[in-house]
């Protein structure tokens, strides 16, 4: 059967979509091969499976075949949100009346795995790329929303971003007795290495972000944020190795600079990790466990970096896909329906 996609590898027409994939049980019967993600992963009974059945894409040109489980991802992936009290974390029991905490994360590991497999298949798919974002935007402004969701459609952008690749640059090296990559500011991690001798006293807001982003050829744009509001720069300190255990105390400005000095020292965002001693494939996500309302959120698409305050999180990051072309004009009409406007534009490179 001749499908309406094309196939990635050699651009052929010829794709057979929604191939049934076959696996064998006992005396010979046949079932559908199939993935699983549980609710309750730590439980040792009764951990309570989502299961789906994969399908394939086939070009019948070059037989490069994709394997997608995209609506039963997403329902597992529901079945997960709706379990947890919005943390990475559920209540099990209890023990002498306090709560036994079990993490839940392999729903959203899979899904945040899934997204990062399929990114490109689902951006050339218009339909698809809509299915995800409309279930991904969903609720976002129903209260308590649906904080991991943001982070996803953000991996959507990402994914669309065709100058990603080319920017992106390995840590260096350093010479002994340092011998840890360390974390360096590039075109798509943008912040300032402060020498306190030299320059003890930090710039403003605006002038900060110039600096941040002229050395590699960024521009910038800031949406509904007034500078005169945001408390003065500070001076973070910070390590920058590369490590399991770091042991440099290095002096930074970087998104939390504007953010509340009690809070929380980690940057706002998603960062991939793996077990000590892992040796595989899969890494976990850490996604923020509790809700920012303080300072500012940043995120470079297509070489310009754009900041929107953390209190309006997703607005920002609706605002987003739409500078990343990845939302139609249905989609657009249907967020406009439920309130969720465009931050006003309030201060860029140049203005």
């Amino acid at each position: 059967m001749k499908g309406e996609k094309a196939c990635l590898k050699c651009g052929s027409k010829r794709v057979i979509e929604s191939a049934r994939i076959i696996d064998r049980g006992d005396s010979g019967c046949q079932y559908d091969f199939s993935v699983v993600v549980y609710k309750k992963p730590s439980a040792i009974l009764f951990k309570e499976g989502c299961y789906g059945a994969m399908r394939a894409s086939i070009c019948g040109n070059c037989g490069y075949t994709e394997l997608y489980a995209t609506k039963h991802v997403m329902r597992a992936y529901l079945a997960y949100e709706n379990f947890t009290d919005g943390s990475s974390s559920y209540r099990s029991n209890e023990i002498q009346g306090s709560p036994v905490m079990k993490s839940l994360e392999s729903a959203h590991d899979f899904l945040w795995l899934f997204l990062d497999q399929n990114a490109e298949a689902i951006l050339k798919d218009p339909p698809r790329l809509q299915w995800w974002v409309r279930h991904l935007s969903a609720d976002l402004e129903a209260p308590g929303g649906r904080p991991f969701r943001r982070w996803f459609l953000l991996q959507l952008v990402a994914a669309s971003d065709p100058d990603r690749s080319t920017v992106a640059s390995p840590p260096k090296k350093q010479a002994y007795p340092k011998t840890k990559p360390m974390r360096e500011p590039s075109a798509l991690d943008p912040f300032l290495i402060v020498d306190l001798k030299k320059s003890p006293t930090p710039p403003s807001f605006a002038q900060a972000l110039e600096q941040m982003t002229a050395p590699h050829g960024l521009t910038f744009e800031v949406w509904g944020v007034n500078p005169g509001k945001l408390p003065t720069t500070r001076i973070k300190e910070v390590p920058l190795e590369m490590g399991k255990w770091s042991t440099d105390d290095s002096h930074v400005i970087n998104q939390e600079s504007w953010s509340d000095e009690k809070a929380s020292g980690y940057e706002y965002g998603v960062s991939p990790w793996r077990l000590v001693g892992s040796r595989s494939q899969h890494y976990s996500v850490a996604m923020p466990s509790e809700e920012r309302k303080d300072g500012v959120f940043f995120l470079v698409l297509k070489k310009r970096l754009y900041i929107w305050p953390k209190a309006s999180m997703d607005a920002g990051v609706i605002q987003l896909l739409d500078k990343a072309a990845l939302l139609d004009d249905g989609t657009k009409a249907e967020l406009r329906r439920r309130g969720i406007e465009a931050l006003p534009v309030t201060i860029k490179s140049g203005g």
